[in-house]
């Protein structure tokens, strides 16, 4: 009886017996060992960069940011809630304890909102060497 897909008794999940010679047995000889530790050029020196990750307070922003701390970089994030920005600091100075964090409650769907926080870092002399844009409408 075949057991080729599409046919009746087809059997996706076993091969035939007779090419079960030609089935190779893989065993621990055959897989190289994954490394956990990231290759230093995942994170590269950056102590004069500023990074300015927009949606930081949870998941992958917080993730981006935690990846740029550990390189030297200064983190900047924004939150559209209170709570968030008061919570990341304290998450991320946990882990980076050398990292320079700030934050600001800002909402990137406000255009005019969007235009000032611009104009407030610059008139400040804060200068955004990279950018995250990880945030979502609501």
């Amino acid at each position: 009886m075949s057991r080729f897909p599409g046919q009746e008794g087809s059997n996706w999940g076993e091969a035939s017996d007779s090419y079960a010679p030609y089935i190779p047995k893989f065993t621990s000889s055959h897989s190289r060992p994954i490394h956990h530790d990231d290759p230093p050029a995942y994170h590269p020196p950056m102590p004069s960069q500023t990074v300015l990750v927009a949606g930081c307070s949870a998941g992958t922003g917080l993730d981006v940011a935690g990846s740029y701390a550990a390189s030297g970089a200064r983190i900047m994030f924004t939150s559209r809630g209170q709570e968030a920005l008061d919570r990341t600091p304290a998450a991320m100075t946990s882990q980076y304890p050398e990292a320079e964090i700030a934050g600001r409650l800002h909402d990137f769907a406000d255009e005019q909102a969007t235009w000032a926080l611009w104009r407030d870092l610059g008139c400040v002399n804060v200068f955004i060497d990279v950018l995250i844009p990880n945030v979502a409408k609501k």
